[in-house]
């Protein structure tokens, strides 16, 4: 007797549907996002999103499904791959590389509403369809049909479809304003050729750019790649002068590798990287992440045009302090490409962390996040400087002013005493004009030089931070080797007209100190022995800090009693006096 051959059979139920359509996405933007995709994917030009209290609808001017062809069929074979070969992998008519690849992108309008009316009108031969489709399937496995006068569209003629979602479970966003702004982080591919128009009652806005969406200046920007004119285009007209510096161009980043195709065959690709990434000037307006708001500050994947992930800054960051500035968008087609296996999850909200082709690109995306950061303390220094030379220029403008002042003030009282006028209102007035100009140029005025070389960096930190642990402000102190902007000379200033004007006193007459550091190295440096010069010219108030075997000479103040360090090459030993 011939025993028979084991089978096997599975059978999916409909009731994948109840299972699967609540729980794919966890947020409303994704789900509108696969249904404009959908859309995308069929040569729509126009996408309207409907919003009022009884459902959210979205319709597009697309090619819309015939019954006859079996359009509809295809759009009911739920997780049914529908990219299979490259003639497929891109749109009919404008030839668009497609979204959608797993088939189930239909199911996240059940994620919002348990009854979701599906109109169509195919271009091809007018057809009219339309069915219910619900989280509980009927005991036939067929979907309720709607009737002819059910069947109705708000904004399309000529063809396309619309998904009507009632009653629905989500709630979206009061300000429309902000809408637009979440979803165009999916879209950035809006413009005249792909418009998303959202309408609620009486209100309207249009999506058509997601440069104009961002609402805040850059002042840092890497582009790779030659398509995103529209960024640096938004970057030139609004960063500041400062920020301008901080752009470069690279070509498109690439990096080799290894997979295994669909066909199980190994293949050696070559990963493309394009897209740009930049840093905010600041962090002012920039939405948290807050009721399933995305917020500004993001490193997002695009494949095929779409957003895969929307922030991966997590992953290839490192909690710098500059990291929440950063935001950027990356182009990896390869993601998507028909002939690898697919890399996407199920509810296209990322990547699988494990493929070879997402670790090659955060290899590339995480020296992009550094190379960005260079960039973005490079802006801060620059404005920074630019801040210090401003304030420069200003406190001159007002020593003169106070110079004036003096002078003219001089005069006033001598013509007063020829004429035996009013002397007394006379001075008042003088004094008082004088008063306040002293006051604004003392506000600005440094108080401390610290006189030093390069080559004792370690001591000169040290006693830059004890000033400032007694007191005294980085804007006080003038130590060109500090890292902070405050204390060093500002960016255009020649150091030794810099200097200079801090010896030479002003009508101010804010007592200035300056703090030698003297080293065995310290009389083999000119700039030391320039300060030690102009300082014993004009008389300067100083102190002096020995850090070396040479003992310091005249024209310093070697009779009061100095402070003593010693320096080796790995540590700073403080004397009891010097204590």
């Amino acid at each position: 007797m011939t025993k028979e051959r084991k089978e096997y059979p599975i059978k999916i139920s409909p009731e994948i549907l109840e299972l699967l359509g609540p729980s794919l996405y966890s947020n409303i933007y994704y789900v509108l996002a696969e249904l404009i995709a959908n859309s995308y994917d069929a040569d729509a030009q126009n996408v309207w999103i409907d919003i009022t209290d009884n459902s959210i609808s979205v319709e597009d001017d697309g090619n819309g499904m015939s019954y006859d062809e079996g359009d509809i069929n295809v759009y009911l074979s739920v997780a049914k791959s529908t990219r299979n070969t490259d003639d497929d992998s891109t749109s009919k008519q404008l030839k668009r590389p497609k979204m959608g690849r797993k088939g189930i992108g239909k199911l996240a309008a059940l994620a919002i509403s348990d009854r979701v009316n599906v109109m169509t009108k195919s271009k091809l031969d007018n057809d009219v369809s339309g069915f219910i489709l619900s989280r509980t399937v009927p005991k036939n496995d067929k979907l309720v049909p709607l009737l002819d006068n059910q069947i109705t569209f708000k904004h399309i003629k000529d063809g396309g479809t619309r998904v009507e979602m009632l009653s629905p479970e989500f709630e979206l966003p009061k300000q429309l304003a902000t809408f637009k702004r979440n979803i165009v982080k999916f879209f950035p591919n809006v413009g005249k050729d792909f418009v998303i128009h959202v309408w609620r009652e009486d209100e309207k806005v249009e999506i058509d750019n997601f440069v104009s969406s961002m609402g805040q200046t850059l002042d840092s920007l890497i582009i790779y790649g030659k398509d995103f004119s529209n960024i640096e285009d938004y970057f030139r007209k609004n960063s500041s002068k400062y920020a301008k510096k901080n752009y470069k161009k690279k070509e498109v980043q690439t990096k080799k590798y290894i997979i295994k195709n669909k066909n199980g065959e190994e293949e050696k690709r070559e990963l493309q990287v394009k897209g740009w990434i930049g840093t905010y000037s600041s962090t002012r307006g920039l939405k948290a992440d807050k009721n399933f708001d995305f917020p500004d500050n993001f490193l997002a994947i695009y494949s095929h045009e779409k957003l895969g992930q929307f922030n991966i800054l997590q992953q290839i960051g490192a909690n710098r302090l500059y990291e929440v500035y950063v935001v950027g968008q990356f182009y990896v087609d390869e993601f998507e490409e028909t002939s690898l296996p697919d890399m996407a999850l199920s509810n296209r909200q990322g990547y699988k962390v494990d493929d070879i082709r997402y670790t090659t690109f955060l290899e590339i995306a995480r020296k992009s996040l550094s190379d960005v950061l260079q960039l973005k303390q490079k802006a801060l220094t620059l404005k920074k400087e630019g801040q210090e030379k401003s304030k420069k220029e200003r406190r001159k403008k007002e020593e003169r002013a106070l110079e004036e002042s003096v002078e003219k003030g001089i005069t006033a009282i001598s013509t007063v005493v020829e004429q035996k006028g009013d002397l007394h209102r006379v001075i008042n007035e003088v004094l008082t004009d004088m008063g306040i100009k002293k006051i604004s140029v003392d506000k600005d005025s440094k108080k401390i030089l610290l006189s030093h070389t390069q080559d004792d960096a370690k001591l000169n930190d040290i006693i830059y931070s004890l000033l400032q642990f007694n007191g005294f402000e980085p804007k006080e102190i003038i130590y060109t080797n500090s890292g902070d902007v405050a204390s060093s000379v500002p960016y255009g200033v020649g150091i030794y007209d810099y200097l200079r004007d801090f010896f030479i006193q002003t009508y101010s007459k804010k007592p200035i100190f300056v703090v030698y550091i003297y080293s065995d190295n310290s009389c083999a440096s000119p700039g030391v022995m320039h300060e030690v010069g102009a300082g014993w010219i004009v008389q300067t108030d100083h102190g002096v800090v020995k850090a070396g075997t040479n003992f310091p000479t005249q024209p310093l103040d070697i009779d009061k009693r100095f402070a003593e360090v010693i320096l080796d090459k790995e540590d700073v030993f403080c004397t009891d006096v010097g204590f």
